[in-house]
């Protein structure tokens, strides 16, 4: 399967400063980047903290499906980003 059928299959563009999944819900799919840059932040005391910002073949979300646990920290599209999203 090309990169591209890929896409058509699993693949979705977010807008930027659009929340993916947010800190403390559950998780129900994980995500691979294709385009941009994903921020992975966690509220920390009350203040928001960026832990990475993700790019191009980086991954993320997979630890709440694998571990069937509730999510860690929060993602949001730093700017517009091409993602693919498996369940």
């Amino acid at each position: 399967m090309s990169t591209h059928d890929l896409f058509d299959k699993y693949g979705m563009v977010v807008d930027a400063g659009k929340v993916l999944f947010r800190e403390g819900e559950d998780g129900e799919h994980m995500y691979i980047v294709q385009e941009g840059n994903v921020r992975i932040s966690k509220t920390i005391e009350g203040m928001e903290h960026t832990l990475a910002v993700l790019g191009k073949g980086d991954f993320f979300g997979e630890m709440a499906i694998v571990n069937q646990t509730k999510r860690t920290a929060t993602a949001t599209a730093a700017c517009t980003v091409r993602l693919l999203k498996f369940d």
